[in-house]
């Protein structure tokens, strides 16, 4: 039986904001499925180029038969995490982009992977590296944590409010040797919290660790910081989060780079003089509407922010 076929979140949305020029050079981060690169793709002529990155290696060769419809000289596709992104338009020569996409989070296809350990619902290996060629796997980083330190994770990154009774229960599972996979965990957690809303708060746990693992928060800080210096003037960076940690860093870090004047309030008169680097296409995050919602669960929680460089 197939697969069902990648939906990508907010597809319209995305082509429409980042007005794209048929001759340009578009980035998008976080590949996938392709599914937005393609709308991307189908928008430009023989001189327009769309470099795809993902850090999922499984995901490319796929993909890239997927875009066989369109003139190699048309795409790029390479094997990294968004973070080295600078890397990659070095590699090519290319100094500035006319835009950017990430969709942050776990694609559907990765979450339906039994062997990649990110879903409670599936049982098999406590992986849940986006890319399996980095060291540390989930089981590795449970029973290394200290009991401090693993309740910081899911406290932050779970926004879990039994996070010291789930710690504690997971580290006894690691003292029995009983943290090797996604059945481990999940026993785990529902031995100490009530089972009314229990999906809710696996779903927080898995998010926290894969979000540890894979170091999801810190990488989008710093690639943040390196877009301002690879995108042209006018064009419009597009993000999707499916999560608030994720959506606060983006919305504060648009917000501190589209402002007109710094100076402290105390000063009637500007003197700060400064030039922001975007300007805000939304102030509020553009959401899925209902036909969305209904058709493709994933975006239920999609919050896409977009900014255009000045």
């Amino acid at each position: 039986m197939k697969s069902p076929l990648h939906i990508p979140v907010l597809k319209n949305e995305v082509i429409n904001h980042l007005k794209i020029k048929p001759e340009g050079i578009y980035l998008d981060c976080t590949l996938g499925a392709g599914g937005h690169a393609e709308e991307i793709l189908k928008k430009l002529n023989s001189s327009g180029l769309l470099i795809g990155l993902d850090a999922d290696e499984t995901t490319l060769k796929p993909t890239h038969t997927r875009f066989s419809v369109f003139k190699n000289s048309q795409f790029s596709l390479h094997h990294a995490n968004f973070l080295h992104f600078p890397d990659i338009l070095n590699k090519l020569n290319i100094k500035k982009v006319n835009g950017m996409i990430l969709d942050l989070g776990l694609s559907s296809m990765e979450l339906d992977q039994k062997d990649r350990g990110f879903s409670f619902q599936n049982i098999g290996p406590l992986d849940m590296r986006f890319n399996k060629k980095n060291s540390q796997t989930a089981s590795e980083l449970l029973n290394n944590i200290s009991l401090i330190d693993l309740k910081k994770v899911v406290k932050l990154y779970g926004e879990e409010k039994n996070y010291s009774k789930i710690a504690q229960s997971i580290k006894q599972y690691v003292k029995k040797d009983k943290m090797k996979t996604t059945l481990d965990l999940k026993q785990a957690i529902l031995a100490v919290i009530p089972i009314k809303k229990s999906n809710k708060t696996l779903a927080r746990v898995f998010q926290s660790i894969r979000i540890a693992v894979n170091d999801e928060l810190n990488i989008l800080s710093k690639t943040l910081v390196n877009i301002t210096n690879f995108l042209k003037k006018n064009g419009r960076v597009v993000i999707i989060s499916y999560h608030s940690l994720e959506d606060r860093i983006v919305k504060q870090f648009f917000l501190k780079h589209s402002k007109v004047c710094v100076c402290p309030r105390e000063i009637p008169i500007c003197v700060c003089k400064k030039d922001p680097t975007f300007r805000l296409i939304s102030r509020k995050p553009i959401l899925p509407n209902d036909v969305e919602v209904l058709s493709n669960r994933k975006s239920r929680s999609a919050k896409m922010r977009v900014v255009e460089k000045t």
